[in-house]
């Protein structure tokens, strides 16, 4: 299932809603940042609504619960965190607003443990209270580990005629293959810049293109426009102005650095584009810039060697 654009796979459930043909288990892959838990929680606030509206009528006691869980999902977690005890031992379970058919499974210190998933047979042993349906949401599904894999395989081979279990991950292939048989994927595209610029209100084009059609690596970049900025006027006009550069580079956070040199690549690119530059000198500009982001892992002075690719391209 890969139409493109998040337009199209928006329609997509939305007609497999009103056709009454939703898949018992759906799992929403794709990049991080594309916005999957947000496409879940909206198509999930679809299933559970009193009228049965797709995506929700945003009026009824369901949909209000709902809206209200993503708004204190979006703020605050942790009140939202649910434990129980096993054998003396405090093990974090799932988030839980006021709506009682609805559950979220989050990873925990990164993974999905077995003890989450076990919940969720006492959570589905029961039918709904407040909506015809009950929702499993599990996000990061790709970070289930084996225990709770099998675990949750259980679940998948016979799901109660009331439930529906929406997962999230990165991937098809980071679950394990019996897991991903038995869900309905969708992939979910990275958002275009458009999309992009209407959900974050951003209207720079560098820092739309920079995202990569990513709301978390938009909002990174937003975070850091005032420390990069410097760094969009690449190549600096001067060997003044290239050692003033290299010096504010050298104060910069390895992942700040890194985030730097994405701006240059782009650079590169829109000079391309933009004929400013031929092809053989892109190439060689990337090559040298590709050598740069591994000499800084490796612990290589960060400034002295933007001061050689600055030289380079000037």
């Amino acid at each position: 299932m890969e139409p493109s654009g998040q337009g199209n796979i928006l329609r997509l459930l939305e007609k497999l809603h009103r056709l009454e043909r939703v898949p018992s288990s759906i799992l929403l892959h794709g990049a991080e940042g594309t916005g999957k838990l947000k496409i879940a929680l909206g198509f999930a606030k679809g299933l559970l609504c009193h009228s049965s509206t797709p995506w929700g009528c945003g009026e009824c006691k369901s949909c209000t619960s709902i809206s209200r869980f993503e708004e204190e999902l979006s703020q605050n977690r942790e009140e939202l965190k649910v434990y129980e005890d096993i054998k003396g031992k405090r093990v974090f379970v799932h988030l839980k607003g006021t709506h009682p058919d609805l559950i979220l499974v989050p990873p925990h210190e990164g993974q999905i443990r077995i003890d989450q998933i076990r919940s969720l047979k006492d959570f589905l042993s029961t039918k709904p209270l407040l909506s015809k349906r009950k929702v499993v949401l599990i996000e990061a599904a790709n970070l289930m580990n084996l225990q709770a894999s099998n675990s949750l395989l259980k679940i998948l081979e016979e799901p109660p005629n009331y439930a529906n279990l929406l997962l999230t991950a990165t991937s098809l292939s980071s679950l394990i293959p019996t897991v991903a048989s038995r869900l309905f994927p969708v992939r979910i595209p990275p958002l275009s810049r458009e999309e992009l610029a209407s959900k974050a209100q951003v209207r720079d084009r560098l820092t739309l293109s920079l995202a990569k059609g990513s709301l978390d690596r938009l909002k990174e970049f937003t975070d850091k426009a005032r420390i990069l900025k410097p760094f969009r006027d690449f190549p600096p006009e001067s060997a003044e102005a290239a050692l003033k550069l290299a010096n504010a580079f050298e104060k910069l956070e390895l992942e700040e650095r890194l985030m730097a040199l994405d701006i240059l690549e782009e650079i590169i690119y829109n000079s391309l584009k933009e004929n400013r530059i031929n092809t053989c000198k892109a190439s060689e500009l990337l090559q040298r810039l590709g050598e740069l982001r591994g000499a800084l892992r490796r612990g290589v002075k960060g400034s002295l060697a933007l001061l050689s690719f600055a030289n380079m391209w000037r």
